[in-house]
């Protein structure tokens, strides 16, 4: 009966060591998410260069289709 007990008591905790593991690879998979936070005016113009120089020359759709990808948030 011991034996059972300590089996069952050795699978507990190998159980919450990789939960716990999930858990923080989870955690440091979200902070490493970057969004634009602010609304200032030379934040919304540094944005509309970075769009035109990804999309110079496309279409609008094309400028708002990486607009869209690249920031998320906004």
């Amino acid at each position: 009966m011991k034996k059972i007990a300590k089996l069952t008591l050795i699978i507990t905790l190998i159980m919450i060591c990789i939960l716990g593991m999930i858990l923080l690879l989870n955690i440091e998979t979200k902070q490493n998410e970057v969004y634009a936070a602010s609304n200032s005016s030379s934040d919304l113009q540094l944005m509309a260069r970075a769009i035109n120089g990804e999309a110079r020359g496309e279409p609008y759709e094309g400028q708002v289709a990486v607009r869209s990808r690249y920031f998320k948030s906004c």
